[in-house]
């Protein structure tokens, strides 16, 4: 039987004694185009995974923080990962050869699963992130950030991540311009409220509009 609880946690172990490092924020860990040789590990901080358009705008495909792994798509391809992987904030990882992870997963397959699983999770919420209406856009996001981030405080979640409006700009690939105006209708709902170190919202009623 396939224990996701167990297997992460057997993952972590393996990791436990690879390489250490420390990183600054906006710290090239994976460059563009880069065919990594390493799977690395977050112990502290966040990692985003972005790439730039032919204007030089930035898109921001992905947050990965605290537990998650990275490149997952190296370890099942030699496909170039079309993206760069820089330091969010100040980080911590661990890392350890493409070639030790490949035999750790032969004696523990569950840990592979374990990885897909993320894998899978990953893809379709950069599919959702992309879809839709503005406003549906930065709630789904928020919710994102509120179920892999966020700390439950009462009836609304915190979320600690040092994040700007132009960081949301660029994970929802719209303008600062046009995610200032709808975080203003967001907070004249109640469904969240923007401050200058976190942000507070209300998932519930993010929900609602999410699913409108």
């Amino acid at each position: 039987m396939f224990d996701i609880t167990h297997a992460r946690a057997s993952l972590k172990e393996f990791f436990s004694n690879g390489k250490r490092e420390f990183a600054a924020r906006k710290a090239v860990i994976i460059p563009y185009d880069d065919l990594s040789d390493r799977v690395f590990l977050v112990v502290e901080g966040y990692v985003k995974v972005g790439s730039h358009g032919s204007t030089g705008s930035e898109h921001i495909h992905y947050l990965y923080g605290p537990g998650d792994f990275f490149p997952v798509i190296r370890l099942f391809s030699d496909i170039q990962v079309r993206a760069e992987f820089v330091a969010f904030t100040d980080i911590v990882i661990l890392s350890k050869p493409v070639t030790d992870t490949m035999r750790f997963f032969e004696d523990d397959p569950h840990a592979m699963l374990a990885i897909m699983r993320q894998q899978a999770s990953t893809y379709s919420r950069i599919v959702n992130l992309n879809m839709g209406k503005a406003k549906h856009r930065v709630a789904y996001r928020i919710l994102i950030l509120c179920q892999r981030f966020g700390k439950r405080q009462a009836d609304h979640i915190v979320i600690e991540v040092p994040i700007t409006l132009q960081d949301i700009a660029n994970m929802v690939r719209l303008t600062r311009e046009s995610v200032g105006k709808v975080m203003a209708e967001l907070e004249r709902e109640g469904r969240v409220h923007f401050g200058r170190r976190n942000i507070i919202a209300y998932p519930d009623k993010l929900q609602e509009l999410a699913e409108e």
